[in-house]
């Protein structure tokens, strides 16, 4: 992680997934967005993210777009994979995900709205222990944590690396930053 750490300082480019009229991905179009997006400063690429269309893609076209992605960037730069869905989906995503040569995960939030804590943790243990990439938790939309939550799961997660906040509160984020540091 350390030299994955060294290179994600910065901003990260979010490429939308194209999709052809019947609704296939058209791997012809991300090639020309990658091959722009490289053209720009960009420290990372997450790809099946949110703004990657996740939910619209299956787990096979999920992969795929991530195997795709990750030889049209050819390196110049870490491509952060997107997965979610339930935990046994987001886990195989997970795996798949790192063959295919994903530098990173970003995990959405379980499909499962309003999960007591304790079932959120398991979801976020279970997908970390699936693979050994940096996991970057996305915390978006229900899925809000506390500081103290925040490291709680950096305890329980070894492999939680970093943090992606959806929620725009800039003083809660600055208190888990206090809390956690770099852990």
């Amino acid at each position: 992680m350390s030299n994955l750490k060294q290179q994600l300082k910065g901003v990260f480019g979010f490429p939308v997934t194209p999709f052809k009229a019947d609704l296939s991905v058209d791997f012809e179009a991300l090639d020309k967005i990658i091959d722009m997006m490289m053209g720009h400063p960009f420290c990372a690429i997450v790809v099946t993210g949110g703004t990657g269309e996740i939910y619209s893609l299956t787990a096979d076209e999920a992969v795929a777009v991530v195997a795709h992605s990750v030889k049209a960037v050819n390196g110049r730069m870490p491509v952060v994979a997107g997965v979610g869905y339930s935990t046994v989906i987001a886990s195989d995503m997970a795996r798949r995900m790192e063959k295919a040569g994903a530098d990173a995960l970003l995990v959405m939030p379980p499909t499962y709205s309003h999960a007591p804590e304790a079932g959120l943790f398991a979801y976020y243990r279970e997908i970390g222990a699936a693979s050994g990439l940096p996991l970057a938790i996305y915390s978006r939309d229900w899925a809000v944590f506390t500081p103290d939550q925040v490291a709680r799961l950096a305890d329980q997660v070894p492999t939680l690396q970093i943090w992606k906040d959806g929620q725009g509160n800039g003083r809660t984020y600055r208190r888990i930053m206090n809390k956690v540091g770099d852990r």
